[in-house]
C-alpha cells in the first residue's frame, strides 16, 4: 500500500484512486470543468473548508445505476432505429432510453493517521 502524508494543505489539485499502484501513470483526458470532476470539487472543497479529512476515507462500494442514454433518441415505434442496425425502432433500443453507469458511493471512517502508519 502506498500512501503520504501531507502537512499544511493549501489546495487540492488532483486525487487518485486506483487499485494498483501501477495504474497511477494511466492519464484520462477531460476538460476540467467536465461532469467527471464533480466528486472532485466537491471532496476538494469539504477538505479545504475542514469538513472532511483525506484520512476519513474508510472505503469505496462500486455499484451500478441507472442514468440517462446520452445517445437514445426517440422515434415512433415502427421507424428505423437511429443506432443504424436496420431493425424497427421497437425491436432494437426502444428499451435503451437509461443505461447502468458506474456508481461509487465513499464510505466514511474516521481514522487516526498514526494508527495507520505504526
Amino acid at each position: 500500500m502506498a500512501y503520504g502524508i501531507a502537512h499544511n494543505i493549501i489546495e487540492t489539485d488532483h486525487v487518485a484512486m486506483v487499485k494498483h499502484p501501477a495504474d497511477k501513470r494511466c492519464v484520462v483526458v477531460y476538460d476540467d470543468n467536465g461532469k467527471q470532476f464533480k466528486l472532485i470539487r466537491f471532496l476538494s472543497e469539504l477538505i479545504t473548508t475542514n469538513n472532511l479529512q483525506p484520512f476519513d476515507f474508510g472505503e469505496l462500494q462500486f455499484s451500478k445505476k441507472k442514468v440517462k442514454n446520452h445517445e437514445f433518441q426517440k422515434k415512433e415505434r415502427n421507424s428505423p432505429c437511429y443506432c443504424g442496425s436496420g431493425k424497427k425502432f421497437k425491436k432494437c433500443c426502444i428499451s435503451k432510453e437509461y443505461v447502468n453507469g458506474d456508481h461509487v458511493d465513499i464510505v466514511a471512517k474516521l481514522t487516526n493517521i498514526e494508527e495507520i502508519i505504526d
